[in-house]
């Protein structure tokens, strides 16, 4: 078959008429990895790319031009190709696709949606193939993509969630103190800073690396931090840059399911081995936990037993870790007030069912109308107590720790009398004696102490001591506060505002915070003192936590408490020297 010249200039010129000519903008590959966008492709020769726009946002970029032969020979184009990468941020953390928007110096725009590809090393193999590591400025990225650094590879021994983004981690790196920490997840996507909030010698991994020969200069491999995420990743990698060159460690997969208390200790314990915490690294945990709390869902109540008697008093109890003094709560319905309801929050889903079975259970000893309330999630001891406002109906607020043991009421209607005789007193304490008959608390007064960096604490003076007041009878003396383990107010005192700060984390000086409030107002703290009550002083809940993590907590919320009235506190009782 012969074609004439003519005929396949025609062929020709059809064929070339079905490619796009001269497109401006072509999309090879793309990688999401370290809060970087790696795009390769190619534009016209002419067009200098001077925006790049992901999703609406404006993104710092670097790009170099590279030839390609391939574009040379289907296209025509010197030149044409790029490298390009772009700084996104954590915003393409769980994003499947982009928006991709090209501004050119000419004026000229190009748009492309471009669907991101999950971690996948034969993804990552190609991109690598397609340009070279001089196209990259970024140590971290270039690391990634073409070897790592010649130090041992950083390692996480745990890594534990936090609340609602945070992350406590704790592991070595090689010569921790020369090297910047990051973590990234699974996906590579995010890439976070790690400032070490602890460090710790290790002789075991120094001896490692002598073995692998590797050299390092110290001990002092190891590290413990709280990272703020923003969302917590089912698995971190730890990775470490030294200098221009960056090696990235192994998955480490992420421990969830304690409480927010829980969680809270353990990390203030793993932080401050060495000591309080520096005050920033509580800045970021205060701003976390308070940040989750915020974001609680409602809480769910039941009534379990109703009666047709009145509800003058409501006697509110928070339940937390254990329910182990909830029969004892069912006994001492039998000796209360006739007027008094009982509205009980857990303040822990994992043992609303066990709070449930057992008042259902001994529903035949129940004497008083009795509400059980179900937190959706751990708030702490002051925002449980909120709750519990909210769903009671009594004329008087009766605040009750879950270890507290009333075998007598005569010192709580005592304080009701008192609040009803006298306009000037906002709230009641109670004298409280430990099991062995010793002082638990007898009022409360503030000072500075030098455990606390010198902040105003709140003391209880005369705690372990033999009790030395009577118990038939019953005075009542003004303090400059009173403990919220067992405390007695008038609803009207509060009616406006919730009886407890949600400024406090978990638990701790909200108390103190309360009577200062009142205080502020000219409602005085009135201390009853008499009778044997009893406070198991955290009974309830003593396995949890270890000790260093529950004086940083308290810590913490010292600090909030001296933030809000350290100036005023000065003023009323800082000592003429």
């Amino acid at each position: 078959m012969i074609i004439s010249t003519g005929s396949l200039s025609a062929v020709l010129s059809k064929l070339l008429s079905k490619r796009p000519k001269n497109p401006a903008l072509v999309i090879d590959l793309e990688l999401a990895a370290l809060e970087k966008l790696v795009l390769i492709g190619w534009t016209l020769p002419r067009l200098e790319i001077s925006g790049v726009i992901i999703n609406g946002i404006n993104c710092p970029f670097e790009c170099t031009r590279v030839h390609r032969e391939d574009v040379l020979r289907d296209q025509g184009h010197r030149n044409a190709g790029f490298v390009m990468v772009a700084d996104v941020g954590d915003t393409l953390y769980k994003t499947t696709e982009v928006n991709l928007h090209i501004d050119y110096a000419t004026g000229e725009t190009a748009g492309r949606q471009i669907a991101l590809s999950d971690f996948d090393p034969d993804h990552i193999d190609r991109v690598r193939q397609e340009s070279q590591r001089e196209h990259y400025s970024d140590p971290i990225l270039k690391s990634f993509l073409f070897g790592h650094a010649s130090h041992a590879r950083p390692h996480l021994d745990f890594a534990e969630s936090f609340v609602d983004g945070g992350l406590v981690v704790s592991g070595w790196a090689q010569d921790v103190h020369s090297a910047q920490l990051y973590l990234t997840d699974a996906n590579r996507r995010i890439l976070k800073p790690i400032a070490p909030d602890a460090f710790e010698s290790r002789p075991d991994v120094s001896e490692t690396l002598a073995h692998d020969r590797i050299s390092f200069s110290s001990h002092i491999h190891g590290f413990a931090s709280f990272v703020d995420l923003p969302v917590t990743p089912d698995s971190v990698i730890p990775l470490a840059q030294y200098g221009s060159s960056a090696c990235f460690g192994f998955e480490t997969t992420v421990v969830r399911g304690a409480s927010m208390e829980e969680k809270i200790v353990s990390t203030l314990g793993i932080l401050g081995k060495n000591g309080l915490p520096e005050e920033s690294t509580l800045d970021r945990i205060e701003k976390a936990a308070a940040r989750t709390a915020t974001s609680a869902g409602e809480p769910k109540s039941v009534t379990i037993f109703r009666d047709h008697g009145g509800s003058r008093i409501s006697n509110i109890v928070p339940f937390y870790g254990d329910d182990f003094f909830l029969i004892d709560h069912i006994q001492m319905q039998a000796n209360s007030p006739e007027e008094m309801e009982w509205v009980f929050v857990c303040d822990d889903p994992r043992i609303a069912s066990s709070m449930h079975q057992t008042l259902t259970a001994r529903r035949e000893l129940l004497r008083r109308r009795t509400t059980l309330v179900v937190n959706e999630s751990n708030l702490g001891f002051g925002r449980a107590c909120n709750v519990g406002v909210q769903h009671a109906r009594g004329e008087y607020l009766l605040l009750t720790n879950s270890d507290i043991y009333i075998p007598d009421y005569s010192p709580i209607l005592a304080g009701i009398e008192h609040l009803k005789m006298h306009s000037d007193a906002g709230i009641c304490g109670f004298s409280l004696c430990f099991e062995d008959n010793t002082v638990q608390h007898d009022g409360m007064i503030f000072e500075t102490h030098p455990t606390f960096r010198d902040r105003w604490v709140c003391t209880h003076p005369g705690k372990g001591t033999p009790v030395r007041w009577s118990d038939s009878r019953i005075e009542i003396v003004e303090m400059p506060a009173v403990s919220g383990a067992l405390l007695l107010l008038r609803r009207e005192t509060v009616v406006d505002e919730d009886v407890f700060s949600n400024d406090f984390i978990v638990g701790d000086y909200e108390d103190a915070d309360l009577c200062l409030r009142l205080f502020a107002r000219g409602l005085k703290s009135c201390l009853v003192r008499g009778g044997r009550m009893y406070h198991l002083e955290r009974q309830s809940f003593v396995d949890l936590g270890s000790a260093t993590g529950r004086h940083a907590l308290s810590y913490m919320n010292c600090r909030i408490l001296n933030r809000k009235w350290g100036e005023s506190l000065s003023t009323r009782f800082a000592v003429a020297e």
